[in-house]
């Protein structure tokens, strides 16, 4: 992946990716939608790009030990926006979870602690890829809530077509950068293809039930689930590139999913 560009392999993800999505929600049909519908998806549209290609460019530049288990964080953003935007009050049980995965987020920096209590929180501030990994999540964690805006304005509720609707405006929408930028575009498709082809079959699969998930709960409920793939992505990261965690991340990974089942428990 070092050798194109986060915008580029987006695109080259999504475009894979929309075909499949239209073939699931071509069977459930074409639903009504009031204009809420359209905030929902151009809502999504914009934090959900920005946050994608955020994401890509970290992983391509940093150990994924060192940045992944970030995204544990999500959830505990997007309750908040959850409760701005869609009025969904957490329960106490879901605080228990936010509560613990901060800690696993502090605990993830630990040995840094002899420079001071709040060190393990400060360092992720300074390190310029931990930084942009952070803005990712919390940008990216609004995303849902305009999902889930989209899918409850659509009558009947089709969580398929709104996640359709959101991946062509997307594709449509950055397909004249592109072709404007048609050579370069077409040499990192033709060294990335595998890894393109490859990703936007799991986003078609993973989007796809994320959505049907989203459309019957809380969506900072819902993505604390799939931030369970943290133990995934460390032990994949370490049997194809060699990339050993520390053992302060493995057990603030660890912590950090107990948080996200607390807040699974809040359902």
């Amino acid at each position: 992946m070092r050798t194109i560009s986060p915008l580029t392999f987006f695109w080259g993800v999504l475009t894979v990716s929309a075909p499949i999505v239209w073939i699931f929600a071509w069977s459930k049909g074409v639903p009504d939608f009031s204009k809420l519908f359209f905030v929902g998806v151009i809502g999504s549209v914009v934090f959900y790009s920005i946050s994608k290609i955020l994401f890509y460019r970290t992983i391509r530049d940093a150990e994924l030990s060192h940045v992944h288990p970030l995204v544990a964080l999500g959830p505990v953003f997007t309750l908040g926006s959850s409760f701005l935007i869609l009025s969904e009050v957490p329960s106490l049980i879901g605080f228990i979870g936010i509560g613990i995965t901060l800690v696993g987020t502090y605990v993830l920096n630990i040995s840094s602690i002899r420079e001071g209590l709040w060190e393990p929180f400060k360092i992720l501030f300074r390190n310029n890829l931990s930084l942009l990994m952070l803005y990712s999540v919390l940008i990216g964690s609004i995303s849902p809530v305009f999902d889930k805006l989209a899918i409850i304005h659509t009558s009947p509720q089709n969580e398929i077509f709104a996640l359709l609707m959101e991946d062509l405006v997307i594709v449509f929408g950055l397909l004249p950068w592109m072709l404007l930028k048609n050579k370069t575009v077409a040499i990192e498709i033709k060294f990335n293809w595998k890894w393109i082809l490859t990703f936007g079959l799991l986003q078609a699969v993973s989007n796809t039930l994320a959505f049907i998930s989203l459309a019957g709960a809380n969506p900072g409920l819902v993505t604390s689930v799939f931030r369970t793939q943290i133990f995934f992505v460390l032990l994949f990261s370490y049997l194809f590139f060699g990339d050993r965690p520390k053992t302060e991340t493995i057990v603030g990974s660890i912590i950090m999913i107990g948080g996200l089942v607390v807040l699974k428990l809040a359902t």
